[in-house]
């Protein structure tokens, strides 16, 4: 070989061995940029993918805006986020109504991987009732409703998400009890129940919750007394209960619930004054309440009848 023929083939080589490293430079970036979302996808299992995507396939069923997409894989749909540890389903539309779809028949809740539901409709159009069917989401931890237009009532059945922990259903048109039931949610940790038409009573039964920390059930027609049972709450923090017709005197044994240090309750009909247990906590004990429950004659200008 001559020494031409040698150094045309020693470039030759370098060529291919510089396109070498180039292609292991950027195969990580190439394999995160076209595989990222389809390797997710296949790390569900076959019941998981078929299950989930029946119910995200319901809500373009009853919902005209969304886009039929044909992929099977619903990781590639714009409303949807794939992670390891299950799915985001995102919906934020501009106008035309929609409504919650029921979980499909034959559908088992515990292969719907949605870890998260967020929907938000502009000018309140998202309209129609909460599925009881719903109850069988164990998957979902966070769940927000708010500021829409649904109306029905609160389903009990919902106590069967045993995942959630925060439930935003505020600003809608709920009307009824608040559901005894959800007291036995185990990982709950926030419910906003603000801004709507709840009536009946505070439920005791709520105490159960261990780990709910902020509870807010601010403007509706709640109305009986405030549940003394609640002090057992160990990871409790803030209470807001303003602007509703709760009456009866303020529970003392409130003081004792360790982690409390928000109560919000003006625009009440609280009789009584404010408990000594209450004031014994200091400063670090927030409490925003009527005039007439901490003046100095609140025992007999504001006693109970």
């Amino acid at each position: 070989m001559s020494k031409t023929d040698c150094h045309a083939s020693a470039a030759l080589h370098m060529r291919r061995m510089s396109l070498v490293l180039l292609l292991l430079l950027l195969l990580p970036f190439v394999s995160v940029g076209v595989l990222g979302d389809v390797s997710t996808y296949y790390q569900y299992t076959a019941v998981q993918q078929v299950d989930t995507r029946k119910f995200l396939r319901a809500f373009i069923a009853v919902n005209p805006l969304l886009e039929n997409l044909s992929s099977d894989n619903f990781c590639d749909w714009p409303y949807v986020d794939c992670t390891l540890n299950g799915v985001d389903f995102y919906l934020d539309e501009t106008s035309a109504a929609g409504v919650l779809p029921d979980v499909p028949a034959g559908v088992r809740g515990r292969n719907i991987i949605l870890t998260s539901i967020n929907i938000r409709y502009a000018e309140q159009n998202l309209i129609g009732t909460l599925p009881a069917s719903w109850g069988v989401l164990s998957q979902v931890r966070f769940l927000s409703l708010y500021r829409n237009a649904l109306t029905g009532t609160l389903p009990p059945e919902w106590s069967g998400m045993r995942g959630v922990s925060w439930m935003m259903l505020n600003d809608n048109h709920f009307r009824g009890t608040v559901p005894t039931s959800w007291g036995s949610l185990p990982f709950v940790t926030w419910v906003n129940l603000n801004g709507n038409m709840l009536t009946g009573s505070v439920p005791a039964s709520w105490s159960r919750a261990t780990r709910l920390r902020i509870v807010e059930m601010e403007g509706n027609a709640l109305s009986g007394t405030l549940p003394a049972e609640w002090s057992s709450m160990d990871d409790l923090r803030a209470i807001n209960m303003r602007h509703n017709n709760l009456t009866g005197t303020l529970p003392s044994a409130w003081a004792s619930a360790p982690m409390l240090n928000t109560v919000s309750l003006i625009k009440n009909r609280f009789c009584g004054c404010v408990p000594t247990s209450w004031v014994a906590r200091g400063s670090a004990y927030r409490v925003d309440v009527d005039e007439a429950l901490t003046a100095a004659n609140c025992s007999t200008a504001n006693a109970c009848r």
